[in-house]
């Protein structure tokens, strides 16, 4: 958009109405008083606005400050933008976000402060359910608060319920470091992949 310039000029307050004459005491006798002459009321006059007289163009001879940036504004903020708009605002600050963030699976096991890999903190699967060469993978995604206490377990791909419930049950032991986002720690969810074999 184009620059605007707006100058607004005040005229000056009309001058203030003469005081009025004293009075003197005098030591005659007192006379019929002499009704006072009636005196002209003048209007204030109106002082013509001055305007600026434009500066000439060209070298004038005189040192300028030449810390400037070229293409800049004269009387911008030394690290603005070129090309900013005289009187803008700051953009506003991004909206809050609505509940946990998401992580990915490397990001939250970084946040883990136990070893999943070790009771009581592992799923303890009977052998029976477990065959020599089988798999078992789930997909559970985990919600954690901002005190890295684990508020949620989903399992978004089961297995066999033997080793869902089990993972119903050790994974909320689990124990996090707090997500910090702007200083703040933040809750957070995120996938986890389980492998039994």
């Amino acid at each position: 958009m184009p620059a605007v310039e707006v100058t607004l000029a005040v005229a000056p307050p009309p001058p203030p109405p003469p005081p009025p004459p004293k009075k003197r005491a005098s030591s005659k006798p007192k006379t019929k008083p002499t009704p006072p002459k009636p005196t002209a009321i003048v209007a204030p006059k109106e002082t013509p606005k001055s305007e600026p007289e434009p500066e000439p163009e060209g070298d004038s001879g005189e040192d300028e400050d030449d810390s400037g940036e070229e293409g800049g504004e004269e009387g911008g903020v030394e690290g603005g933008v070129i090309g900013g708009v005289v009187g803008s605002t700051a953009p506003p600050p991004p909206p809050k976000q609505k509940g946990p963030a998401l992580l990915t699976n490397k990001a939250g096991h970084k946040l883990l402060t136990i070893n999943p890999l070790k009771p009581p903190y592992k799923a303890n699967v009977p052998e029976r359910y477990v065959r020599m060469g089988s798999e078992h993978v789930a997909q559970v995604q985990v919600c954690v608060s901002a005190q890295g206490r684990v508020s949620s377990v989903k399992i978004l791909r089961p297995t066999i319920p033997p080793i869902d419930n089990e993972l119903l049950k050790v994974i909320p032991k689990w124990r996090y470091r707090p997500h910090v986002v702007n200083g703040q720690p933040t809750p957070f969810c995120y996938p986890v992949i389980y492998r039994i074999n």
